[in-house]
């Protein structure tokens, strides 16, 4: 199975690097390891082709905790008004939940003021990667990023 996230990115005419993605997670069972992988939007849903990998670790806990996973390479340069993906695949035996609020959640940079530009979608779901179905609410996310 599948969830993920969209964002489009703000109008910085250079684009943008994401630095990191956070998600509030929970791990109900053992063996709840996820690959986090950032795609570019087709037909609104993620590509099958991944731009990247995130690295970091799997929820071990029962209770929601923010984990961060952190991009690095060409993959996580992002051109200025466009929307991405950011998806987590459930790679273990256990199961994982994602946290939902109610608005839309954090976005984050560390060279621009708050007023950025950028928008957070709503969550979605898959069970093979190629029927997308969309949460009418928000997964609990934050992105980090720093204009180029």
């Amino acid at each position: 199975d599948l969830a993920g996230v969209a964002f489009t990115t703000g109008p910085h005419p250079a684009g943008y690097t994401l630095d990191s993605f956070t998600a509030r997670l929970a791990a109900l069972g053992e063996d709840t390891d996820l690959v986090w992988t950032l795609h570019e939007q087709a037909d609104d849903r993620p590509s099958p082709t991944a731009r990247a990998t995130l690295t970091g670790t799997a929820p071990t806990s029962d209770e929601f905790t923010d984990l961060t996973y952190t991009c690095a390479g060409d993959g996580c340069i992002l051109a200025p008004n466009t929307t991405y993906f950011v998806v987590a695949e459930s790679v273990g035996s256990g199961v994982v939940s994602w946290a939902f609020i109610f608005s839309s959640a954090t976005l984050s940079e560390t060279a621009v003021p708050a007023n950025n530009g950028w928008s957070l979608g709503h969550g979605h779901y898959s069970a093979d990667g190629v029927t997308w179905a969309t949460f009418h609410d928000w997964q609990h996310t934050r992105l980090d990023f720093t204009p180029r």
